[in-house]
């Protein structure tokens, strides 16, 4: 079912998904950017600061629980009506006949079978969806859809501290870093399960993204099964490394740095039975620490 197999060769088609994964500030949002501008490649688009950038659905990590089951009509027409109530529906510009008429009980196809339609309705082959918190469901949804790519941005980890502890927004520095120290490896870990199991994702260095932009899109492309476009982002924006952008004040200290590392290879080396139970527990305790509401469409 899922391209199971071990010799990338073996892929004939294009695949029906591509999956943007990855720790935030590790670069997938830039990622999915460029691969937006592909002629071939649908992908829902939001409003930021002034720029164009892929939406988020949380739809595996957060609607598909929240929404409840679908087990028949009437499950699935208030299920399909809080999806259309979204944000990201109302950005992907559907036309709303579509989850009308083609109804699924299975929640995962729900999503799948509407992407491509709207991909396939304005002329493109495949579709992207990026969410950060798929990055530990990958199993699962690999599990449910077939012929998906999934694309995992890896990004040092003091540098994704780094970058996080310079945004606009952050307070509590200490603790949003420790925060980001341990999802970051956490995703990693997960990730890296995947690939040892998974031929059908590609593990990309956020540095060699952004300094041999070409040759490593090259690849991706070639990952895809989709056309090199020559130019394919040009227009856009290079990111700035951290410590060079104005106004940057907040980093790591040397030794800081040396304890970040080595609590980032202890994390790395568990067992992965292990992490994902502390994983668990983690969420558990931020969950009812902070009370916090997972991201919703509405």
């Amino acid at each position: 079912m899922n391209n199971k197999s071990t010799d990338l060769q073996e892929y004939e088609n294009i695949p029906e998904g591509i999956f943007i994964v990855g720790k935030e500030r590790s670069g997938e949002t830039w990622l999915g950017r460029l691969l937006s501008c592909h002629e071939d490649i649908l992908t829902v688009t939001r409003q930021v600061e002034g720029n164009t950038r892929p939406d988020e659905s949380y739809y595996f990590s957060h609607f598909m629980k929240q929404c409840g089951k679908i087990e028949n009509d009437l499950e699935y027409g208030k299920y399909s009506r809080d999806f259309m109530k979204s944000k990201y529906y109302k950005n992907s510009g559907a036309r709303g006949e579509y989850l009308k008429e083609n109804p699924t009980y299975d929640k995962y196809s729900f999503y799948h079978q509407f992407m491509m339609d709207l991909a396939t309705t304005v002329g493109k082959k495949t579709y992207i969806e990026k969410t950060p918190d798929n990055a530990i469901i990958m199993e699962r949804i690999n599990d449910n859809i077939e012929n998906l790519r999934f694309l995992y941005v890896k990004r040092d980890i003091i540098d994704s501290v780094n970058s996080t502890l310079n945004m606009k927004s952050t307070r509590h520095k200490k603790i949003k870093s420790l925060k980001t120290l341990y999802e970051t490896a956490v995703f990693d870990r997960y990730a890296a399960n995947f690939a040892g199991k998974n031929m059908n994702i590609k593990i990309i260095d956020y540095d060699n993204l952004i300094k041999n932009r070409e040759e490593t899109l090259h690849k991706i492309m070639g990952f895809l099964n989709l056309p090199y476009e020559e130019g394919l982002g040009n227009d856009m924006k290079v990111p700035i490394p951290t410590k060079e952008k104005k106004g940057t004040m907040y980093f790591l200290s040397t030794k800081e740095e040396r304890t970040y590392r080595l609590l980032y290879e202890f994390l790395d080396s568990m067992p992965m039975i292990l992490l994902r139970m502390v994983n668990a527990i983690y969420l558990n305790l931020i969950n009812r620490k902070y009370k916090r509401i997972p991201p919703k469409f509405y």
